[in-house]
């Protein structure tokens, strides 16, 4: 969120329809959380005004309720339904006069819940959570009540935790509790006045009810619920590192670096990755990938290097992890000395080694070369043999009557003439030195991936794309006149930005 120093319009595209009546955004910025203005909602999108900052969190504003009973009210005993957590609250019958009650629902993420679940039956198919709850009671002497849940599936073979938190949602408890049966519905006895969060967790197994007769699997168990209940809600992230590379053709002794950092449910990273691929990003060794660990959203991954090696000067070597983000690293490395460069790239969170990989520049450019030849052979399409603007072909195009040679996408072999197309001379010259794509298909030429389209801006002397937020520093909005990448500044404008370029 680096690159502009006013409050900016954006947009947000979610990976689903939004289903929270209320959607809301933060900004973090010098340790505190800034609430964004002008939010508003339509299918999967949010828009709003944000404030410089470090970084952007788009969240749900849960659902809230203030309810005021009387005395009467209490003294009859009163029940009310929060039917976005599929429960009621009760009080029972009291002399304890008219109280004020408070409470919030923090829904959780099933489409999170569900892929998880799918993807790996064994170790969460048997885990059901609740929203969570959390109440106070804002005024009067009431301070429990009772909870019912709908009933659920074989209760009898499954235990229940009651997972709690502080406000902050950093601290957690976890205990076994008992419901009782009523009416077919799970009733849990509550307290109204600590305004703590809690989720209740129901695991399906009736071979765990005697295990935790003993104290020690008791802990065992606990600890097990508790870090698969933190993975489903998302508060921890199971992920991997993969560690791709490219040797550009236009920097002679460079090695490019991406590194990302995926949360892969069941640990499948060919669709992450499958479009790294089809862009001659290539692994250092096939199919090597970084044993999975747990990581929280706001942690960081930084790169190490270790050898003959550098990042280049500008170049970000951390990796910031967001819960639903897009994690990675992006950096050319070159060398220390007049030699190739050689030596390791350590990737450490919090003292931790997570990866390592060996840099070895001979076998990687000797390997690039040979399997990037193989990937143009993979990917390579039929290319239409006529232009889709003016219909002509290279003999003729048809608005000048000229003969004229075609350009071709890379992706999905559409055709056309230059100046149909109304490139700049320098694109001519650009376009025929890598797979070129048409408007329909254009990615970004850093993190590889088509998503979010509309943020995408076009150099123009080569007519790659690129995401504002992808370059280093990010923009927020696209320049006004001319913009260059920084392959087309170092080759067609000596290294430095062309005349009128902000």
């Amino acid at each position: 969120m680096e690159g502009f120093e006013s409050p900016v319009d954006i947009r947000v595209e979610h990976k689903y329809a939004f289903t929270c009546r209320g959607v809301g955004g933060k900004v973090f910025k010098g340790g505190r959380w800034y609430s964004t203005k002008n939010v508003a909602v339509e299918g999967s999108q949010v828009s709003m005004k944000i404030e410089p900052g470090e970084y952007l969190l788009v969240h749900y504003d849960f659902p809230t309720y203030e309810v005021i009973f009387s005395n009467e009210d209490v003294k009859r005993g009163i029940a009310m339904s929060i039917p976005e957590a599929n429960c009621s609250i009760k009080l029972p019958s009291s002399d304890a006069g008219a109280v004020t009650i408070n409470f919030k629902v923090h829904l959780t993420d099933k489409e999170r819940i569900k892929k998880y679940q799918e993807e790996n039956p064994n170790k969460y198919g048997n885990l059901t959570i609740s929203e969570g709850l959390q109440t106070r009671a804002k005024s009067g002497q009431v301070t429990e009540g009772i909870v019912e849940f709908a009933k659920v599936d074989e209760p009898e073979k499954s235990i229940f935790v009651r997972m709690s938190t502080d406000t902050q949602f950093r601290n957690w408890n976890r205990d076994i509790v008992e419901p009782e049966i009523k009416r077919g519905k799970l009733v849990f006895n509550v307290m109204l006045n600590t305004n703590v969060p809690f989720y209740i967790v129901q695991i399906k197994d009736e071979n765990l009810k005697p295990r935790i007769k003993d104290p020690n699997n008791k802990q065992s168990v606990l600890k097990t619920v508790q870090n698969c209940f933190h993975t489903l809600l998302g508060f921890k992230s199971k992920c991997k590192l993969l560690t791709l590379y490219k040797v550009p053709e236009e920097m002679g002794g460079i090695i490019e670096l991406c590194v990302l950092c995926i949360e892969s449910k069941g640990f499948d990273l060919s669709k992450q990755a499958k479009k790294f691929f089809e862009k001659k990003w290539m692994q250092i060794e096939d199919g090597d990938k970084s044993t999975d660990f747990t990581i929280r959203s706001g942690e960081e991954i930084c790169l190490e290097f270790r050898g003959n090696v550098k990042a280049i000067e500008g170049q970000s070597s951390v990796i910031k992890f967001l819960k639903n983000g897009s994690n990675f690293a992006h950096v050319k490395l070159r060398s220390l000395s007049n030699k190739d460069p050689n030596g390791y790239i350590l990737m450490v969170r919090k003292d931790n080694l997570l990866d390592w990989k060996r840099l070895d520049s001979g076998y990687l450019v000797e390997k690039y070369e040979e399997l990037s030849h193989s990937c143009i052979l993979m990917y390579m399409v039929m290319a239409n043999n006529y232009c889709d603007f003016c219909l002509g072909d290279s003999e003729e195009n048809k608005k000048s009557n000229q003969p004229e040679e075609l350009v071709s996408c890379s992706d999905c072999g559409r055709s056309g003439h230059p100046t149909c197309l109304q490139f700049t001379a320098n694109m001519i010259i650009s376009v025929k030195k890598y797979p070129w794509q048409c408007i329909e298909c254009k990615s970004c030429g850093l993190c590889g991936t088509s998503d979010n389209d509309d943020q995408l801006l076009f150099c123009d002397d080569c007519d790659r794309g690129y995401h504002m937020y992808c370059l280093n520093p990010p923009l927020s909005e696209p320049p006004e006149g001319n913009w260059s990448c920084h392959l087309c500044i170092e080759e067609f404008h000596g290294g430095k930005k062309p005349q009128g370029m902000q």
